[in-house]
């Protein structure tokens, strides 16, 4: 993946296959892109997607299921925290990470052990605080809602998207009854428009009860 730093304009792309970062400045006239640093992360650590905030990338790392946390002004890594519980990685394989608006809390999405790993978050102080069931399988990808009090996953392998309520106070992803059914769903893009869908409850399956809206998936 891509990502543009906003405070810098810099833009920084994770490379899985040779364990570093990428930084580019970008010249905006021309569109021309120039090599600022090369990152280097802990080796075989796979790094896949990362989110920045406040002068720090938190980068999640595919093959040894961990978070490296990046200094942008050194720039090195700081320290590394792994995604799940215990002494062992077994299976797990994250995905995607994504960051709540006020910086408080990582999410990882785990294949493999089909979880989330909830992180807690103060600047370089990155603390595995739990790991919460994705509902589905291979969890692809997920997104925050507008609101970031909800959380959408995809879970590509059972083919559904779920959904969660995240508590205000500890950040913990809260699974919501019913899922959307979608055909290997890799991906998914909120719309900023509300689309009026007829018979849209008919979408969901898993029985009544509050079902968070807004997911598309682009699979």
């Amino acid at each position: 993946m891509v990502v543009v730093d906003t405070t810098s304009g810099d833009i920084l792309v994770p490379d899985l296959g040779t364990d570093t970062v990428y930084r580019y400045a970008l010249d905006e006239a021309s569109g021309s892109l120039t090599l600022r640093d090369e990152i280097r992360l802990p080796a075989g650590a796979g790094p896949r997607h990362l989110v920045v905030r406040n002068g720090f990338a938190y980068v999640a790392n595919e093959l040894a299921s961990t978070v490296s946390i990046v200094d942008l002004t050194i720039p090195e890594v700081l320290r590394t925290v792994p995604t799940y519980v215990g002494d062992e990685q077994g299976a797990s394989q994250p995905s995607a990470i994504r960051l709540s608006g006020d910086g408080r809390h990582l999410y990882v999405a785990n294949r493999g052990d089909d979880d989330i790993a909830v992180l807690s978050v103060d600047g370089a102080d990155v603390r595995l605080q739990a790991t919460v069931d994705c509902g589905g399988t291979h969890p692809r990808d997920m997104v925050l809602g507008p609101d970031g009090h909800h959380l959408y996953v995809a879970n590509q392998f059972s083919d559904t998207i779920t959904s969660f309520r995240i508590d205000e106070g500890s950040g913990i992803p809260e699974r919501l009854t019913g899922t959307l059914d979608t055909p290997s769903p890799s991906c998914i893009l909120l719309s900023p428009v509300k689309v009026e869908a007829p018979h849209a409850a008919d979408r969901y399956s898993g029985g009544a009860g509050p079902v968070a809206p807004g997911p598309r998936a682009d699979s």
